[in-house]
């Protein structure tokens, strides 16, 4: 069954990216959003297997999306994998709190990425 994911990042170049490389190597289906809200907006009606979410965006992060997320009991159980350039002791903490499935460091490399996601979210490949 092929496996649906949100892409959440205030960055066009990294969505093409990460679009491209789910659909062409992967062969998953994806669902794009270039705003927190927006990304929001796109999870109860796309039936998603993963969100795949910058953590660093204008006008709610990463953070308060996750937060939101999992106070929708309807899409609380939506697994989330950040994207992050911060990956210090603090922000693993903070990371830490939140019921995320885990964390890709960026920069990343484009060819792995979707291995490395799909281990995260033991999906077979």
């Amino acid at each position: 069954m092929t496996k649906r994911v949100l892409i959440v990042d205030d960055e066009f170049e990294i969505l093409f990216v990460l679009q491209r490389v789910f659909e062409d190597f992967a062969g998953w289906e994806t669902v794009t959003a270039s705003s927190s809200l927006e990304g929001l907006l796109k999870t109860k009606p796309n039936h998603l297997d993963a969100i795949i979410l910058d953590v660093s965006m204008p006008e709610m992060d990463g953070i308060e999306f996750v937060e939101r997320l999992q106070s929708d009991p309807t899409i609380a159980d939506i697994p989330v994998v950040l994207l992050t350039a911060k990956v210090t002791p603090s922000d693993r903490q903070r990371f830490a709190t939140l019921k995320i499935a885990g964390i890709v460091a960026k920069p990343f490399n484009p060819m792995t990425v979707w291995h490395q996601i799909a281990d995260i979210l033991g999906w077979s490949i």
